[in-house]
């Protein structure tokens, strides 16, 4: 695996696909208004949190196997199949008693949009499960490409959009159906194509196998304050659509830091699985790649939060500039959060995959109690101030949790083992 060439790769999807979601952001703010800007963001936010609670971690498990087998048993691939497309049923299941449940609470025109989104389900699920078998197969040109798929498509789609002057918040939802959908078809053409070898020391993996580690990844890998963005989801009860709105804007340029941290994760993750082998001296090197990797981010965050006050007013225009002092507070909260989701991955690689689930599990209560406290008086910027201090608390978290797991690691690990644990993740 070549660590670099793996990262460059990655981070120039990262690049194009935070260029052309900088674009759909623009014409989403200028096209609906912070109001309707708010209402967008819960209608994507529902399908995300319901397609991650469905899977509880089984493709991050897939993903693991495939790289530690260089591989997957043929007899482990259609219970695996099963499997995942059970999981596809309960999430459209869940999705569906949900919006039955909050139909006669939703603001007029929200219900069609809202409902648009199980289809976005279904792409967000099967997508998942190629990047998962690409990932493991170190096959990372093509997860950089199929990453690219929603934001682009999307992006597209929102540009004609605004050409033929038909912006609207359910125009935007189908689009935003749709790039999934597609996502999802190119990422599993491409494993198609590329095909599955099957595992090259003949072991065999159940799904119960997959489940107990897809189990204990899960809250590590759907972070709650990422994928299930649940600063969002106090954005919404605490603030109101409407300023929840310029909060989504204000995230607009520190998606980029986060996308880089996501990537480059995927990196991380696989190399950490192939050198746990290697011992502690090996594992150590990798460190020391991901700590240069986090400061060349830091640098870059300071640039980027030095311009904000220009570009926001610039992009958005003045009706979102309240967002401005929020934007630089969540560009910082975004490389605290990159560097977590680098450390993270590299426990999760280790066959630790509980480190990311504890510092997750610990720090709900902290984000919750910071919010209750700090957000006040419908200003985004005291949400983003409470999101800097929550990922403080991850990251020292993670930070001494890791390290501790490295210093149990053998100089010079047993055969059968991958770092500190066997392979199943005990």
């Amino acid at each position: 695996m070549n660590f670099v060439r793996n990262i460059g790769a990655m981070a120039i999807s990262s690049l194009l696909g935070q260029a052309v979601l900088i674009g759909s952001g623009i014409i989403a703010a200028r096209g609906l208004g912070p109001e309707e800007r708010g209402h967008l963001a819960l209608v994507v936010l529902v399908p995300i949190i319901v397609a991650q609670l469905a899977q509880m971690g089984l493709p991050v498990a897939l993903n693991y196997y495939v790289a530690a087998d260089r591989g997957l048993a043929v007899s482990s691939r259609r219970p695996v199949l099963v499997q995942a497309l059970m999981r596809m049923l309960l999430a459209l299941l869940l999705f569906a008693s949900a919006l039955a449940l909050a139909h006669g609470q939703l603001p007029d025109g929200l219900l069609l949009p809202a409902a648009l989104m199980m289809f976005a389900i279904v792409g967000l699920i099967a997508q998942e499960y190629g990047y998962a078998v690409l990932q493991g197969l170190d096959r990372f040109r093509q997860v950089a490409i199929a990453r690219l798929v929603p934001a682009a498509s999307y992006s597209l789609i929102a540009c004609a959009l605004w050409w033929l002057d038909r912006v609207t918040l359910l125009s935007l939802s189908v689009a935003w159906a749709c790039s999934y959908l597609l996502s999802a078809v190119v990422a599993l053409s491409m494993v198609a194509r590329v095909g599955i070898p099957d595992a090259h020391n003949g072991e065999v993996r159940t799904v119960q196998e997959l489940q107990r580690f897809g189990l204990r990844a899960f809250i590590g890998s759907a972070s709650p304050m990422e994928t299930f963005r649940l600063d969002q989801i106090i954005g919404a009860t605490l603030l109101g659509p409407a300023a929840l709105g310029l909060y989504v804007v204000a995230q607009s340029f520190s998606t980029l830091p986060r996308i880089i941290a996501s990537n480059s994760g995927f990196v991380i993750y696989a190399d950490a699985a192939s050198r746990a082998a290697e011992g502690r001296a090996g594992v150590q090197r990798l460190l020391v790649k991901v700590l240069k990797l986090s400061t060349v981010n830091a640098a870059f965050c300071l640039l980027l939060a030095a311009v904000l006050p220009w570009l926001n007013p610039l992009f958005f225009g003045e009706e979102f500039g309240a967002a401005t002092a929020a934007s630089q507070w969540l560009v910082l909260a975004a490389w605290i959060g990159a560097t977590r989701k680098f450390l993270g991955e590299l426990a999760k690689g280790l066959g630790q995959p509980m480190i990311q689930t504890w510092c997750e599990i610990l720090v709900l209560p902290a984000l919750l109690l910071l919010a209750w406290n700090l957000v006040r008086d419908g200003q985004p910027d005291s949400l983003a101030i409470t999101l800097v201090v929550a990922q403080l608390v991850v990251v020292m978290l993670c930070t001494a949790l890791l390290a501790r797991a490295i210093r149990t690691i053998p100089l010079a690990t047993e055969p059968g083992q991958v770092g500190p644990v066997t392979v199943d993740g005990r």
